[in-house]
């Protein structure tokens, strides 16, 4: 019987959830708080694996930097030494940690202490070979960066092989050169490179740093003849030296005896590119130079670079018996269809020079296909720094320059397809790279270091590898082990 509270307040009886519902829910829970303390795991693992990698990366970056600076550190003291001309003491000195060793043309450094990063530290091995430039210039550096906690160190090879930047490189064939008898080779710095004073070859300013040299590899190309003196290196491609006599090769000026050091076999040399100029005006010459003249005459046109330029007609050419040829400012000659032709021939000590007025701003370069003759004592442009006279031969077969009864040339000549003969007594000075060359007897060549700086001077890096593989760092493990 239903009472009237019952009616009123119906009682309403709460059904309790099953055993086994409630213990699903639980797993559920359970899971989901696995899944996001594994994901948590996983990104604090991949957050520290980014960190390790990204922390990686900037340490191997780190190494290669290092084993770059110790690079640099080395090809600074090369140009010390070439450029500036320092001695190789001055050049590569123990106070900056340099070893040298002058029997092994070998030169070594560590560099260390580089705070790379907090408690990592780093370092670098560098191992120059020739480092005197007796030959082929390699070197090697080794970085390592030391970082803590038993974490194995990172390290980073490279090897770079230096070319010499100048093209004025010495006496320098790419066929053949051929001595007779008692040729002299030494060197002297025409200019002073702060004042750019002038200062003329003597017995007093001679160095040792005369090169002759042959791109050929073929055995006796490079024929120094009897009783050559040699101030300086004796280079080949890869044949060997023929002399006979008393020969002297020494890297003292007035040593005696012959050192194979100073011969390199790896020479090298890339003739340039020459450009024949195309002026804004020339002034046209019609018929031959006979006599003596001054140039630029007072109603010459001068181009826009600021030179004087002569374009010679075929037939035109300079012939001089006892005659003066006075330059006074930038002047170019252009003989370029002269192929056959002796574009200049001299008798009777004719003498070209430069004007000593005041304002006198002289120079001389010609390009030319022809042929030059200079007979009886020609004396060409003695009185300034052989960087201002060049004769450029643009030949692409032959052409021939010759010099006869001795006289002397202040100059430099570029002309990769010419055969040059210097006759007995001439003495050259500057620097001269031909097809072939022959040295009659008592040649004396006087290389100028000063051009050394043309073209940019020094020493610059042909090939740059980083070694990777072991068996590429093998190959220098003892170099490297100092």
């Amino acid at each position: 019987m239903k009472t009237a509270s019952s009616v009123l307040f119906p009682v309403h009886v709460r059904k309790l959830p099953a055993r086994h519902d409630r213990g699903s829910v639980l797993i559920v829970a359970l899971i989901l708080a696995a899944l996001i303390g594994i994901a948590l795991v996983s990104y604090l693992q991949l957050s520290n694996s980014s960190l390790n990698l990204s922390q990686r990366n900037f340490y191997d970056n780190s190494a290669m930097n290092l084993a770059e600076a110790g690079l640099e550190r080395a090809l600074y003291c090369v140009n010390r030494n070439q450029v500036s001309g320092d001695s190789l003491t001055a050049a590569w000195p123990t106070g900056d940690g340099w070893t040298t060793n002058t029997s092994t043309h070998k030169a070594t450094a560590t560099f260390s202490g580089f705070a790379v990063g907090p408690n990592t530290t780093g370092s670098v091995k560098v191992y120059v070979a020739n480092y005197d430039l007796v030959g082929p210039v390699t070197m090697v550096a080794q970085s390592t960066v030391s970082q803590p906690n038993g974490i194995r160190p990172l390290s980073k090879f490279i090897e770079v092989t230096l070319a010499n930047r100048n093209m004025f490189a010495g006496l320098v064939a790419k066929n053949s050169i051929t001595a007779d008898s008692n040729l002299r080779v030494d060197s002297w710095i025409s200019t002073n490179p702060s004042t750019f004073a002038f200062t003329p070859y003597g017995s007093a300013v001679a160095r040792a740093n005369g090169p002759i040299g042959v791109v050929s590899a073929s055995n006796g190309a490079l024929n120094l003849g009897d009783n050559p003196t040699i101030y300086g290196t004796v280079n080949t491609g890869g044949g060997s030296v023929s002399k006979s006599g008393s020969a002297k090769l020494s890297n003292v000026v007035g040593g005696t005896g012959w050192s194979p050091a100073l011969v390199n076999t790896g020479f090298t040399y890339v003739f340039p590119t020459i450009t024949v100029p195309v002026p804004s005006v020339v002034n046209n010459v019609a018929a031959s130079i006979t006599g003596s003249i001054t140039l630029p005459s007072g109603t010459d046109l001068v181009a826009s670079d600021g030179k004087y330029y002569y374009q010679f007609a075929a037939g035109a050419v300079v012939n001089y018996g006892a005659s003066t040829m006075t330059i006074t400012k930038p002047v170019v000659f252009l003989m370029t269809n002269h192929s056959g032709t002796t574009v200049i021939s001299t008798s009777d000590h004719a003498t070209f020079t430069y004007g000593i007025a005041s304002g006198d701003t002289g120079s001389f370069n010609l390009y030319t296909d022809g042929n030059i003759s200079f007979d009886s004592g020609a004396n060409w442009f003695t009185n300034k720094a052989p960087v201002n006279t060049a004769i450029w031969g643009i030949n692409p077969t032959s052409q021939t320059f010759v010099t006869r009864g001795g006289g002397n040339f202040y100059g430099s000549i570029i002309a990769e397809n010419a055969t040059i003969t210097f006759d007995s007594g001439t003495n050259i000075y500057g620097a001269f790279s031909v097809k072939a060359m022959s040295l009659l007897g008592g040649v004396n060549f006087h290389y100028d270091e000063s051009l050394g700086l043309v073209g940019g001077g020094g020493y610059k890096v042909t090939q740059w590898k980083e070694l990777q593989s072991a068996t590429e760092r093998a190959v220098y493990s003892s170099a490297l082990n100092f």
